[in-house]
């Protein structure tokens, strides 16, 4: 289901690719529903497992416990 507006703060949203960083590392650019007042991004669940594949191959994942 597409968003038309914000959850947060009721801004607009709008589609566009945006870089993922984790720990300050680049997974790389992905498409997302970008609010265009508060900035937030929400990514579908295709693209989050895709996010969390690439974070795991560069052995990100986990990294917060340690």
């Amino acid at each position: 289901m597409e968003r038309k507006k914000c959850e947060e703060c009721k801004g607009k949203v709008v589609k566009k690719y945006v870089e993922f960083t984790m720990y300050g590392i680049s997974l790389g650019k992905f498409p997302a529903e970008v609010c265009t007042s508060c900035g937030e991004k929400v990514f579908d669940e295709k693209t989050s497992e895709k996010i969390d594949k690439i974070a795991k191959q560069k052995g990100l994942c986990g990294l917060a416990k340690k």
